[in-house]
């Protein structure tokens, strides 16, 4: 608890941050094998139009601690690799799953995101958030939850949209392709987008499904 006052966490957000680790059961402190980010670009705070996970909390969101240029990795993620996804886990591979040890927890979803997520292989911490756009102090991260996974283990609706976030396998074409052309999509999805418009074609359905050779660059 020492560590998220000392980020400057407000008294409720530590409050709710303290509570959703124990209940994950989640340690404090992760070892790295590869360089980390030298200072914190994020904070958390409370977040009174959410619930927290125990009664009579609040919820927690994580925002700009700073103005950050676009381009700029906000912060990094890590946690343990297992074959089937979570509410609290990205896919990191064709059959990867991270589970989320750290404040992507409280990242919100956006179908026009401030951040990507970028997969980094063979990493104790694979996940870095990096910020698509000019972010301001104070101003709520948020990625596309669709550009990560392929099938989501809770579906939600965007409260934004009112449209269902299932993963990427459940989109309409075009948003695929819009997604592709804006460079959002990891190795991992483009993979499973593949083989799955192979199966399509190969049990005769549109070959037009298929997508662009490359992103542009």
């Amino acid at each position: 608890m020492r560590r998220v006052l000392a980020r400057g966490y407000s008294s409720a957000a530590a409050s709710a941050l303290a509570s959703a680790s124990a209940s994950a059961g989640m340690p404090q402190r992760i070892q790295s094998t590869r360089p980390t980010v030298d200072a914190f670009l994020h904070d958390l705070v409370g977040d009174e139009s959410q619930p927290g996970q125990t009664p009579n909390t609040i919820g927690v969101k994580a925002v700009a601690l700073r103005d950050v240029e676009a381009g700029e990795i906000i912060f990094q993620e890590t946690g343990p690799i297992t074959s089937t996804s979570t509410m609290h886990s990205i896919q990191i591979g064709i059959d990867q799953h991270c589970g989320l040890m750290g404040e992507a927890r409280f990242t919100a979803h956006s179908f026009e995101p401030n951040c990507a997520v970028s997969i980094v292989e063979l990493s104790s911490h694979p996940i870095d958030f990096i910020a698509l756009t000019p972010i301001k102090a104070g101003e709520a991260l948020s990625f596309d939850y669709s550009t990560t996974e392929w099938s989501m283990a809770a579906p939600f609706v965007d409260h934004a949209t009112g449209v269902e976030v299932a993963g990427f396998s459940h989109l309409d074409d075009d948003r695929k392709r819009e997604l592709l052309g804006r460079g959002l999509l990891p190795k991992h999805i483009m993979r499973l987008w593949l083989d799955d418009l192979h199966s399509t074609s190969d049990a005769g359905g549109p070959a037009a499904r298929r997508p662009p050779a490359a992103a542009p660059q």
